[in-house]
């Protein structure tokens, strides 16, 4: 069952949900310590622009190095608890994984060609791109939950995937960054992957708590159970990891 502090329930998450939120944590963990600690210089692994330091699996190591930006990695953490037990409800792994490894790859291919055209410069890391992907899936096919802007404004999610989509955009235009350009093109990859929610019967998530949400969810109870959460959580949370996903 989902757990309550201070009056705000907290959504259950799966085995999967739980065990990507520990890999992703300790592998920061991991990352922190060995350059800081000056025992391997992990700059090789950050995409860097072409005639900056270009090398050829940067594109793929980039999600591996998280920088100092300690904020964008917890904030990067509460958005996949937030989102996943809701999106997992809906779509097989299989789906999702299809859905997010597409947007990745078309989104690198577009920020490849607009470094080379010289139309970017920079580097680009981390793993803020993939959770602007989910941010765009979610609204796209829970189009009708309300998400409360800085605990304030409800906002329809898919104002919001549409909104991640020309906030990333702009954030391009103005700095005319990859790390930006990359954000950007996962985004509107995202827009084009064709989700199809699964059966009833379908990869249906184990774990008890989840399980239960997701016969909620079928049942039509689901804004019930995910609007609670979602909408004190996420909401205040949109605006900043969208700004920083650059």
């Amino acid at each position: 069952m989902s757990q309550a502090i201070g009056g705000f329930e907290l959504p259950p998450i799966s085995s999967f949900t739980r065990n990507l939120l520990i890999g992703m944590f300790v592998l920061y963990a991991i990352e922190l310590a060995l350059r800081n600690g000056g025992l391997v210089d992990l700059s090789p692994l950050i995409w860097f622009g072409f005639g900056e330091g270009f090398q050829p699996w940067q594109p793929v190591t980039r999600f591996l190095i998280q920088g100092n930006a300690v904020f964008n990695v917890v904030l990067s953490g509460v958005v996949l608890y937030l989102l996943m037990p809701t999106i997992e409800r809906w779509f097989t792994k299989r789906q999702l994984a299809q859905s997010v490894g597409f947007a990745a790859v078309g989104g690198t291919l577009f920020a490849l060609l607009l470094n080379l055209t010289g139309a970017v410069t920079g580097a680009a890391m981390g793993v803020a791109p993939l959770i602007t992907t989910l941010f765009v899936l979610f609204g796209l096919y829970r189009p009708d939950a309300i998400i409360r802007l800085f605990f304030i404004l409800p906002v329809p999610a898919k104002f919001v995937a549409w909104g991640t989509g020309l906030i990333t955009f702009l954030l391009m235009l103005a700095s005319f960054d990859l790390g930006a350009a990359v954000s950007f093109a996962q985004a509107i990859e995202a827009f084009g992957q064709p989700l199809e929610e699964k059966p009833p019967n379908a990869d249906i998530i184990k774990d008890g708590a989840s399980k239960l949400y997701y016969a909620e969810g079928l049942a039509g109870v689901d804004g019930l159970a995910m609007q609670t959460w979602l909408e004190d959580g996420l909401a205040a949370l949109t605006g900043n990891l969208v700004g920083r996903a650059g």
